[in-house]
């Protein structure tokens, strides 16, 4: 029976099954609490009748950056299309305790539930037996989230870790810190915090023992565990996490926050760095027509235009200096900015008869030009205006590229023109080349002098102080959509419309790149 109200706790009775971590077996009611919806507190009932009772609760979260949504829906971020229920594997590995037969039949579930989303494996740290249930719970947290291209926790903050306690003693979800964004979750009767971590991510859906979700038909609590893990709490999130023993039952707790994780109870040794394998200094990130952005190596995820509806789709993205920041333009003008990126103006209100096709970052990311079809040009901010072309283009802008110092700027058309405006020099093509495919794509040096072009079959063409290295092999050609040079060093990547991003040169990849099955990507950026 499952009662609910509208200013209380929310109690559901449910007889349970024998405690997985080796307690007695106990019948007992369970306490369920769940806070969700509009405002920041709402209590709703909720209650689970499987192997360990679950509740979560999250606050409504705040925008971060104009226009930006509290989560992003691609396709590594959104919820899966079907619940995953526990498999044989696990129930009788883990009925018997938390040892190493219960961890391999975990993890080899969460990796294959992994693997439909396009996700990579569950790779533990080497002294994760070691490690106590709250610091379990926090890596396990990272993982979700830094294979996914959201920023990880540093470590345990020892404020969220006395919210956790108390939401861990009571047996009930904690609440977060006031004037912060927050989602917590909780789970009574679990044998490890592996368990914990597999039905808050992946048996949380319709059909699933989340009786908040429903049993035959959609509802609002489905996935809710799943989306506090991965929700948006900043460039730089805080968690805690907790383990209690009540009435001889385990009951384990975590808060994500956007609150400051100083100070902290618990430090990891590199954060993420030590969980996503091997540091790179490359960073990198793409965006799909749909709006969905994916991050690379030390590109953090700050947003995107996902869930929000789009008049028209999204063609590009740039990132602020420093990394900190980007913004996506769509065809009609429209520009999404998030983390520091500000916004600055958009030519949606326009109402242009020509798509809208680039854009262009001003130096100190301060404005920004937005670039059509036709060779019109549209300043914001401190980017000043410096022209257009003055005759009639035989083929459509591709891209705009602005200067070094951002006292200028190059248009690119499909047949390979380049226009220079403001302190842009040009530095050709002299004649028009024959190519087989058309251009798609310009990105400049670091030092402005020079410039490449790229076909979308994957020829590339330098000019200036720019050097080729090599086109796109044919056995990787999916159709080419962008190019971009790193931060520092030489080289640039080259982006393909299935995701894939190739390096030449001294460009190196993200050394782990996550992999996912995007939505048609429209563009690369450098973080």
């Amino acid at each position: 029976m499952l009662v609910e109200t509208a200013d209380a706790a929310t109690r559901a009775t449910d007889p349970g099954r024998p405690a997985e971590d080796g307690a007695t077996a106990t019948k007992r009611p369970v306490l369920a609490q769940r806070k969700r919806g509009g405002g920041w507190l709402r209590p709703v009932g909720r209650g689970r009748n499987a192997a360990a009772v679950l509740a979560a609760a999250a606050t409504v979260l705040p925008f971060w950056g104009a226009g930006a949504s509290a989560q992003s829906l691609s396709p590594a971020l959104a919820s899966p299309p079907a619940n995953i229920p526990r498999t044989q594997a696990m129930d009788q590995a883990c009925q018997v305790g938390p040892g190493l037969a219960c961890q391999q039949a975990v993890v080899a579930a969460i990796d294959s539930a992994r693997s439909a989303e396009g996700v990579g494996p569950l790779v533990l740290p080497s002294d994760y037996d070691s490690l106590t249930v709250p610091q379990q719970l926090l890596v396990l947290a990272d993982l979700e989230r830094v294979d996914r291209g959201l920023p990880g926790f540093v470590g345990l903050s020892s404020q969220l870790d006395d919210m956790a306690q108390a939401g861990a003693a009571a047996n009930t979800d904690p609440a977060g810190p006031s004037g912060a964004a927050w989602g917590s979750n909780w789970a009574g009767g679990e044998a490890t915090a592996l368990l914990a971590d597999y039905d808050w991510m992946y048996d949380d859906g319709l059909g699933s023992p989340n009786l908040d979700c429903g049993q035959n038909q959609p509802a609002s609590g489905c996935w809710d565990h799943r989306e506090n893990i991965l929700g948006n709490y900043g460039p730089n999130p805080s968690m805690g996490a907790a383990e209690a023993i009540v009435n001889g039952v385990t009951s384990m707790t975590e808060i994500m926050s956007s609150a400051p994780p100083e100070p902290l109870a618990f430090a990891l040794p590199e954060s993420p760095a030590h969980l996503a394998g091997p540091r790179s200094s490359a960073a990198y990130l793409q965006t799909a027509s749909d709006g969905a952005v994916y991050t690379y190596g030390g590109a953090g995820f700050l947003g995107s235009a996902a869930r929000i509806h789009l008049a028209k789709p999204v063609v590009g993205v740039q990132a602020l200096p420093g990394g900190t920041g980007y913004w996506e333009v769509a065809a009609d003008g429209g520009v999404f900015s998030f983390g520091h990126a500000r916004f600055y103006g958009s030519a949606a209100p326009l109402h242009l008869s020509h798509n809208v096709v680039g854009m262009a970052v001003a130096d100190g990311g301060k404005g920004y030009w937005l670039a059509t079809t036709s060779g019109g040009v549209y300043s914001f901010g401190d980017a000043k205006f410096y022209g257009t072309p003055q005759r009639h283009l035989r083929h459509g802008v591709v891209g705009i590229v602005p200067t070094r110092n951002g006292q200028g700027y190059w248009l690119a058309t499909k047949d390979g023109a380049v226009y220079s405006f403001g302190d842009a020099k040009f530095y050709g093509p002299r004649r028009r080349p024959h190519l087989s495919s058309p251009i798609v794509a310009m990105a400049a040096t670091h030092g402005g002098r020079g410039y490449w072009l790229v076909t979308k079959a994957g020829r590339v063409y330098a000019f200036g102080d720019a050097k080729a290295y090599g086109p796109v092999p044919v056995g990787a050609l999916s159709g080419v959509v962008g190019i971009a040079a790193p931060r520092e060093g030489r080289g640039y990547y080259v982006a393909l419309h299935d995701g894939r991003v190739l390096a030449f040169g001294g460009a190196s990849l993200a050394a782990r790149e996550r992999r996912f099955a995007p939505s048609t990507v429209v563009g690369i950026a450098a973080a």
